[in-house]
């Protein structure tokens, strides 16, 4: 018996179609209960949450947003963006103007690198970690999350019902953003890098004002 994280209605075909080689079990998704059934309140953690100090800033700074204004942006704890992939991001939200907060992980390169990192603090917040259901996703200030479309983002995004932008890099992250996009119909749009495999700032600002609106 091989236990998926994966419940039988979102990939029902993919699943019978692996049962005539495998005894699959679709277990999920492994979302705390309190942000998907909330059948048990007291269920709002994954286990990493109780080794990550919680930053009070970046919460009170959510809580006074007004509801879906923030661009929230992480490419989870693994997958690494190169600078000039980075220096993209970081100028097409400073051309949406919308504020932002951007999960740059401690082991990345420092954000004082890039050319803007400066103005984009300004205009929201760069942390080095967050809680992402429990404190980011779940927050009623969040309107689109700019994600790499890795399994376990993919579903908390399903869970939490936030609309994406998605830049998938590697493995099955190309396969998540195309079924969200063209199979299960969330409103997923997918953004396609250049020759150079960098999307420009003005794509980027474009695809974001698509799916939050002009200022």
């Amino acid at each position: 018996m091989v236990l998926v994280n994966i419940y039988d209605e979102l990939e029902d075909e993919a699943l019978r179609a692996v049962s005539d080689h495998l005894s699959l079990m679709g277990i999920g998704p492994l979302i705390p209960s309190a942000f998907l059934d909330d059948k048990d309140p007291s269920d709002k953690f994954f286990g990493g949450e109780l080794f990550q100090g919680s930053e009070d800033k970046y919460i009170e700074w959510l809580d006074s947003k007004p509801k879906t204004t923030i661009v929230y942006v992480s490419f989870g704890s693994m997958s690494v963006l190169s600078k000039p992939r980075m220096e993209e991001i970081a100028k097409g939200l400073l051309d949406f103007g919308r504020s932002s907060i951007l999960n740059d992980k401690k082991d990345d390169y420092n954000h004082d690198q890039i050319s803007c990192g400066g103005e984009l603090e300004k205009l929201g917040m760069i942390v080095p970690w967050c809680s992402q259901v429990l404190e980011v996703l779940s927050n009623e200030s969040l309107g689109c999350f700019v994600t790499h479309c890795g399994w376990n983002s993919t579903l908390e995004i399903l869970a939490t019902r936030v609309p994406m932008v998605a830049f998938p890099q590697w493995i099955d992250q190309g396969t998540n953003a195309k079924l969200i996009e063209d199979m299960w119909k969330t409103g997923l749009i997918r953004v396609n890098p250049n020759d150079e495999g960098i999307v420009k700032s003005g794509e980027i600002k474009r695809y974001l004002e698509l799916v939050m609106g002009r200022k």
